[in-house]
């Protein structure tokens, strides 16, 4: 029996593996939630900024291994909205991203980790009791992710992910994104 139930799942494991095995371009999209966090110092106090906002991204790319694939991603990380005393802060980060993507299948799962580099505008608006100030920029920042996916028979690659965001304007920048990508073959 015990060798009836090792022969079953070595053959299922065999199975998902192939999927891996599969070389090419794919696309995909994602959604998830980011966060940003900064202690703004006027002077005379620092005020606290923590909020998050709903994100969403487009991808393709090219997998040259089981291990290795290149990725461009364009990523709308929202809009953060924070109370600053008496004073309303709003950044928006919106950006492409190009994307060296490290793969490692284990059976029906693979681990992902990622090391990028965030092409990016920052838009920002401050709301206070007598006026209101927009502005925009353009900015860059490395960032990193690691997570863990699956696949769904030949051509559906799902991952769960968490990506760390070096922005110059926020002590801490982050997602979790939930992912589905279709792998052409």
């Amino acid at each position: 029996m015990r060798q009836a139930v090792f022969a079953v799942l070595l053959a299922g494991f065999t199975g998902m593996a192939s999927a891996y095995e599969n070389f090419g371009p794919y696309v995909g999209l994602a959604a998830g939630r980011s966060q940003a966090s900064v202690d703004f110092d006027t002077g005379t106090e620092v005020i606290p900024f923590d909020a998050d906002d709903t994100a969403w991204r487009v991808f393709a790319g090219y997998r040259f291994s089981p291990w290795f694939a290149f990725e461009v991603t364009y990523s709308d990380l929202g809009e953060f909205t924070d109370d600053l005393a008496a004073d309303r802060l709003t950044i928006g980060y919106r950006g492409v991203t190009p994307w060296l993507v490290g793969t490692w299948p284990i059976g029906p799962i693979e681990l992902v980790a990622r090391a990028g580099y965030f092409i990016n505008t920052t838009e920002f608006e401050i709301v206070t009791a007598t006026e209101r100030l927009t502005g925009s920029e353009s900015n860059d920042s490395v960032t990193f992710g690691a997570g863990v996916g699956v696949m769904l028979g030949d051509h559906i690659n799902v991952r769960l992910e968490y990506e760390r965001m070096d922005l110059d304007e926020v002590d801490d920048s982050g997602a979790v994104w939930l992912s589905a990508a279709w792998r052409f073959l």
